[in-house]
């Protein structure tokens, strides 16, 4: 057993002082504490100063018994009173062990009683009158060594985040739509969306909360036969991106609708785009390539110079690739199979960085959160999954839908999910619980696609029957 070894310092007051001094430190001796009182090995002849220089250097504590004439002979630089405190505050400054030397409140108040250089500090209060047991337990705990100890940290309780309900709902048919809204893309204030379909080759440019179609874009030109495979809005709402089988990946201009370049082609067939936030790339994903494009000035879009052939070839079977989200800097991507796993990418060098399994269908739709740290991914099992992208490791399951998960978007700091189902339902969720906050339902069709307003409070869906809904959540 190791036994403490402390030094009291104090003032010679009156001879009651001192005795009581004596008594304190006779106490802490027979409680197994190594004490050192002057009154006990300072010798006729001795040097004091060497005593009080060897005591504090050697002791584990130094107990500081304050009083109002202690206050006064260290402020006043007064006698050994003045020479130890010169010591302490030497051994504090040299060694920043300020839990060595703890004050003792013996009389008048803490202010009074106390040094300036001891006031900050916590202390134990043996005046008379006070609780001495309890304050004498408290420091027999802390020269022995067993303080008090905080108890571990449980798991973190299954807390809802109450977003509020819907408060409004707005629902508009796009008419131009033959074959059900699979697209849709909206600016991060809620105000501006474009949407299309895959087989209907137009596009619909919308403003909200009116609902109103601004105007409807054609990219198949010639012979109306290409498909639309992914759209991207700027934040702007000023341009979107489109992506056109036949046409390429163009850049529109949305005040008139008309094409600012021309097509720029693609390694394969492109089943998902995403973009930056501030609209500097973008990352196209489909058939078995994954393509990284500069979004350069106004009408500006070329493949990644750092990056000639502008295409990886993955490891997924043709027509594999079902959905894609990326970082707010394109360096890291996540794609969707119609196997049952989800694959990370190093978007930089085109490496392949890790497989998640987990789903049991194919993965219809992923989102990831800005910093690249989570991913929640949406399956044909009717599951939400959410991973640590750092580890591959699963967080928790999701569940709360009947069918297939076809869209799922997430909140700018990742703790929010908003997901579309083919059970015709959109539900919100609490990605820190797993918890279903909020199901969204009254669609007559299957729910295609979902987009959130990341700096508002709109939620949108597109459907099965041209149906495109806006949902404004309460506060």
């Amino acid at each position: 057993m190791t036994i403490p070894k402390v030094f009291v310092s104090y003032s010679w007051d009156e001879e009651q002082h001192k005795a009581w001094v004596r008594s304190f430190a006779s106490k802490l001796r027979s409680e197994g504490i190594d004490v050192i009182l002057d009154q006990w090995q300072v010798q006729p002849g001795d040097q004091l100063p060497a005593f009080m220089e060897q005591s504090v250097r050697e002791s584990d504590f130094v107990l500081i018994v304050c009083t109002p004439r202690y206050k006064e002979k260290s402020e006043g630089r007064l006698g050994g009173v003045a020479y130890e405190g010169d010591i302490i505050q030497g051994e504090v400054f040299a060694k920043a062990n300020h839990r060595k030397f703890i004050p003792i409140l013996r009389t008048g108040i803490w202010t009074e009683a106390a040094p300036s250089s001891l006031l900050g500090k916590a202390y134990i209060d043996l005046r008379d009158g006070v609780n001495h047991a309890e304050s004498h337990a408290n420091l027999l705990r802390t020269l022995h060594g067993v303080s008090l100890k905080a108890p571990p940290v449980g798991q973190k309780p299954e807390l809802a985040l109450d977003l509020g309900k819907p408060i409004g709902t707005l629902t508009i048919v796009d008419d131009s739509m033959t074959y059900g809204v699979s697209h849709l893309d909206v600016t991060p204030d809620g105000r501006y969306a474009v949407s299309s379909s895959s087989i209907a080759p137009k596009i619909s440019y919308w403003t909200f909360p009116e609902g109103r179609r601004l105007l409807s874009i054609d990219p198949a030109y010639a012979d109306n036969r290409y498909h639309i495979d992914a759209i991207s809005i700027k934040a702007d709402g000023q341009q979107a991106l489109i992506v056109s089988e036949g046409a390429g990946i163009n850049i529109y201009d949305l005040s008139t609708g008309k094409r600012i370049q021309e097509g720029v082609r693609y390694g394969g067939g492109i089943r998902r785009m995403r973009t930056t936030s501030d609209w500097k790339r973008a990352v196209c994903a489909g058939w078995q390539y994954i393509e990284v494009f500069e979004i350069g000035g106004f009408g500006s879009l070329k493949k990644m110079t750092t990056q000639p052939e502008g295409f990886w070839k993955s490891r997924f079977n043709p027509y594999s690739i079902l959905c894609l989200a990326i970082d707010d800097e394109a360096s890291i991507g996540i794609t969707g199979s119609n196997h049952d796993d989800l694959k990370i990418w190093d978007l930089k060098v085109g490496k392949e960085m890790r497989t998640l399994y987990g789903h049991t269908g194919s993965v219809r739709s992923v989102a990831m959160s800005r910093d690249g740290q989570i991913a929640v991914s949406g399956s044909a099992d009717a599951t939400l999954r959410v991973w640590e992208l750092r580890t591959g490791r699963e967080l928790r399951t999701m569940s709360g839908h009947t069918k297939a998960v076809n869209g799922v978007v997430l909140s700018r700091d990742g703790t929010v999910a908003v997901s579309g189902s083919s059970d015709k339902t959109v539900r919100i969720w609490n990605v820190n619980t797993g918890l279903s906050m909020s199901v969204l339902d009254g669609n007559a069709q299957e729910v295609n696609v979902v987009a959130r307003a990341s700096e508002g409070k709109y939620i949108f869906s597109g459907a099965d029957g041209n149906v495109v809904k806006m949902w404004e959540m309460g506060p």
